[in-house]
């Protein structure tokens, strides 16, 4: 047996030595997570929290702290009779308890949902046999960790609230939901609400009268993660860094994850240093903000892993990230702005450029682009030098959206050498030489031929990184991002020998 922790390792040590009743008294060998009936053998890898009651006082350091969180607007109360349905609770102020969070794909087929017709009748019990695969699994799964409550966004959220008001207010939580959760499972491999937790038998052990046969799973464990459903959705991503703990539900295998550490039934899950990883916002909890080194190169990591995910509706790019930037933001005093903070804005501004959807960002924020976001991370260190300044950002919040939710318009003032610049037969020049660049194409047919100009923003291993920008409309001032631009070589060179008396102001939308 493995523990997937410290605390977890201190803990099933106290266990064992105090004779108390540890999560493998009972267990069998080769479990797989489509077994029912193997459940307990199935969660040894987390069961240890349901143990904690029976913990001796004097059992020091045994325990990560588990304190019971104040329970949210709505959370699903389980029944302690096994056949009595579900109810949707609004419980009192102030009311502690612990609950589980349920994180899955919604699928494309119609499945039960809290909307203001139905709300009351879910307030007297949602009978289980309404309830799609997945949510009957994750009772099962409560059940046997003795936790009452449970959070299942479609369950408790009001989706079809006035003005998406009911939505709006409580997807602008979604860091203390997921982060003050006793365990989020994951409906790993299944691709909808009705696809269950528990997939059906895999490979197992082959026994004859005088030979045993023992077939091996050979896996890649992290090709095989990547290939889960779940995980190329959008909305996922916070959830799963947020939680504490997370308990996945593969095809093959149960997974673990905490933020000390990963590890599955077959033991051979490690980390993957090149993903953001839990214990990251862990140690950002501890450092406070004396140790603001996480935004510079964490930062830009966690939006180019969470740009290509996939989203239903594309307005939910800042809505399904402001959960991470809520929690990255108490930690701080930056200002953030439309997925960017304000002390790193000019670093951040992305190098890609893509197909601009319906307004839902300014022009120099990641989200305002439906494409993979891509940074140069050679120019977030502390050798980069910083060639413009920002003199006033400001950002207009949607109604009711949080700090950290979507935007109706938004605008930063730059102090900024600004180098005339043109499109010659596909290459764009200064009056220096040639600039590498991204083009976004239809950007560039917006602009209907104005005047285009180059703004060095930073140094970096390439050279000079800095944006292109055109006039927003015939004859504006305002202006907007079209490109992305890279002056290397003698270029660079003459462009940070320009005269800081040269400096202009440039407001971008």
């Amino acid at each position: 047996m493995r523990s997937c922790c410290p605390g977890c390792t201190t803990l099933l040590q106290a266990l064992e030595e105090l004779g108390g009743p540890t999560p493998w008294d009972n267990a069998g060998d080769a479990p797989n997570a489509g077994k029912i009936r193997v459940f307990p053998r199935c969660f040894a890898v987390a069961s240890f929290l349901s143990f904690r009651e029976h913990f001796p006082g004097n059992i020091t350091g045994a325990l990560f702290a588990i304190e019971d969180p104040v329970l949210r607007t709505r959370v699903l109360r389980i029944s302690p009779d096994p056949s009595s349905p579900i109810t949707v609770l609004e419980p009192p102020a102030g009311t502690t308890g612990r609950y589980i969070c349920l994180s899955y794909c919604w699928g494309k087929a119609a499945f039960i949902m809290t909307k203001c017709a139905n709300i009351d009748r879910h307030k007297q019990g949602i009978p289980l046999a309404d309830l799609p695969s997945t949510f009957r699994n994750l009772i099962h799964v409560a059940r046997e960790l003795e936790v009452e409550y449970l959070w299942i966004d479609a369950l408790c959220i009001i989706q079809d609230d006035v003005d998406g008001a009911d939505w709006k207010r409580e997807s602008s939580r979604m860091a203390d939901v997921y982060r003050n959760a006793y365990l989020t499972v994951t409906a790993a491999w299944a691709d909808s609400a009705d696809g269950g937790l528990f997939a059906a038998p895999g490979h197992g052990t082959a026994i004859g009268p005088s030979l045993t046969e023992v077939r091996v799973r050979r896996t890649d464990h992290f090709a095989s993660a990547t290939e889960f459903p779940v995980l190329k959705r959008g909305w996922i991503y916070q959830e799963r860094l947020l939680s504490a703990r997370v308990l996945y539900f593969g095809r093959h295998e149960l997974l673990w994850e905490c933020a000390h550490a990963r590890t599955c039934e077959c033991g051979q899950a490690t980390y993957d240093a090149g993903n953001v990883e839990k214990f990251y916002l862990s140690d950002l909890a501890t450092i406070g903000r004396s140790g603001y080194w996480f935004l510079p190169m964490t930062w830009p990591q966690m939006v180019a892993e969470y740009s290509p995910l996939q989203l239903t509706f594309g307005s939910d790019k800042l809505p399904a990230f402001s959960g991470l930037a809520d929690y990255v933001g108490r930690r701080g005093e930056d200002r953030y702005l439309a997925g960017l903070w304000r002390g790193s804005l000019l670093v951040d501004i992305p190098d890609g450029v893509g197909r601009t959807p319906p307004y839902r960002a300014p022009t120099w924020s990641w989200a305002s682009i439906d494409w993979r976001v891509q940074y140069n991370l050679g120019r977030l260190n502390r050798a980069t030098v910083v060639l413009a300044s920002v003199r006033k950002a400001k950002c207009s919040l949607a109604a009711g959206a949080s700090p950290t939710g979507p935007v109706t318009d938004g605008f930063v003032v730059l102090s900024c050498v600004l180098h005339p610049a043109r499109l010659e037969g596909g290459t764009l020049r200064t009056d220096a030489g040639e600039l590498e660049y991204f083009s976004d194409r239809r950007r560039d047919a917006e602009g209907g031929g104005r005047p285009l100009y180059y703004i060095p923003m930073v140094t970096s291993c390439k050279g000079i990184d800095g944006i292109v920008v055109s006039a927003a409309r015939e004859n504006a001032e305002d202006m907007v991002r079209v490109r992305f631009a890279v002056a290397s070589g003698s270029d660079a060179e003459w462009v940070r020998s320009e005269d800081e008396n040269n400096l202009k102001r440039v407001r971008i939308v």
